[in-house]
């Protein structure tokens, strides 16, 4: 998931991820940015220190937190199954340098595991200029 940016703008940005997958695979993402940009992203979803809870939906940890493009974030899928979800979102008020590119949501399995780590097809990015 991707949205290409211009040169000195801002923009809201915004990914939102439905994944599934078992909790001992979870989820990493992190942010490839063009060179000169600057902000930080939100990342909000469920902490990698959960425990399996199958059905019931109940998340006990959340990650709340504010981290640099270039820095991996861990997740779960707590509910821990292929055909249950649980969804992530991260966000960040872009500041593009004088270079244009891809702003890029990067991801990957956290830990090897049999059973893949899935992002569900209706995951989506926006993003609004706002300069």
């Amino acid at each position: 998931m991707q949205h290409i940016g211009a040169g000195n703008k801002r923009y809201l940005v915004r990914f939102r991820c439905r994944f599934s997958g078992v909790q001992a695979g979870g989820l990493r993402t992190n942010w490839s940015v063009p060179s000169g940009t600057t902000g930080n992203r939100e990342c909000m979803g469920p902490s990698q220190t959960n425990a399996a809870n199958a059905n019931d939906g109940i998340v006990l940890d959340m990650r709340w937190a504010v981290h640099g493009y270039g820095t991996d974030v861990a997740y779960t899928d707590p509910r821990n199954s292929t055909g249950l979800h649980t969804f992530l979102e991260e966000q960040s008020m872009v500041s593009m340098g004088s270079t244009a590119g891809p702003i890029t949501l990067q991801w990957a399995q956290n830990v090897s595991n049999a059973t893949g780590t899935v992002i569900q097809g209706d995951s989506w990015v926006s993003w609004q200029q706002v300069t």
